[in-house]
């Protein structure tokens, strides 16, 4: 599972490139800023978060790891 925040002591730097909305929930797509560049990476979040094109966000990685191929 991937966190994300507005607080920098979170995690790595990101910014936010696209935002999907789906009702109540909402799928953020960023590329991380400082590490080599890994193309952009997905996360879904919930609630009544708001992010917006282009802002800065922390995000870091909790519990184990899912991986699904684009095949």
């Amino acid at each position: 599972e991937i966190s994300v925040s507005r607080d920098p002591n979170t995690g790595q730097r990101a910014i936010v490139t696209k935002i999907e909305y789906y009702g109540h929930d909402a799928v953020v797509e960023f590329g991380l800023i400082e590490s080599a560049y890994l193309g952009t990476l997905k996360a879904r979040i919930s609630g009544n978060t708001e992010f917006h094109l282009g802002q800065s966000i922390y995000v870091d990685h909790v519990g184990p790891i899912r991986w699904f191929a684009n095949s």
